[in-house]
């Protein structure tokens, strides 16, 4: 039995029609189960929320013991590497250090070898100059000291001859001196004997 288009028109509406009322019964039981929904949720919250709050503060002591107890243990596990590391570095840097100043000796005796050398051959060099400088001041000042000595030998002639020349004339005036007093005596005694013999006339 074929079907006309009136048969499928027919069919066809019915279809929408059993379409439209199964989406309103749809629409429906969607809306009230998700009413239901948001009040469960909202419920939930609320549970949830109290649950939190009684939880807390069990929560937030059991979190900072936790805490507490991770923070020294912390500290000590970083207290033993730092210790550790300490230790570490203090040997490498004594190493470091007995290297450093093995290679500073060794460096230090090479330099001090180098300049007692230099100044063993600079001491030398100064003692050959200082040698000759002191045979050259040497004859210089015997030079001197001969001629000095020529010098003074020629004024002392010439200071023994003019001693000489004063002791005369001290001799000469010493006699001119004895003379004269010879005749002031002999004047006075004139002058006494002239008095006396006024007054014996008078």
């Amino acid at each position: 039995m074929s079907l006309t288009k009136d048969d499928l028109a027919a069919i066809s509406a019915l279809l929408e029609e059993q379409q439209t009322g199964l989406r309103e019964e749809m629409r429906g039981m969607l809306e009230e189960q998700w009413a239901a929904l948001n009040a469960q949720q909202t419920g939930l919250r609320e549970e949830m929320k109290e649950m939190l709050e009684e939880q807390q503060p069990g929560l937030r002591a059991e979190m900072k013991g936790m805490l507490e107890e991770q923070q020294v243990d912390l500290r000590a596990e970083m207290k033993g590497m730092l210790e550790e590391q300490q230790a570490g570095l203090r040997a490498e840097m004594k190493e470091m250090l007995e290297e450093q100043q093995a290679g500073l000796r060794v460096e230090m005796k090479g330099m001090l070898e180098e300049q007692q050398v230099g100044l063993r051959t600079e001491m030398r060099d100064m003692k050959k100059e200082l040698l000759s400088r002191l045979r050259e001041t040497e004859n210089t000042v015997l030079e001197e000291v001969d001629r000095v000595q020529e010098i003074g030998s020629k004024n002392t002639a010439k200071l023994a001859k003019e001693l000489e020349e004063l002791k005369a004339y001290y001799r000469i005036n010493h006699l001119e001196n004895e003379n004269l007093n010879l005749f002031m005596k002999m004047v006075v005694n004139l002058e006494e004997k002239v008095k006396k013999l006024e007054s014996k006339i008078a």
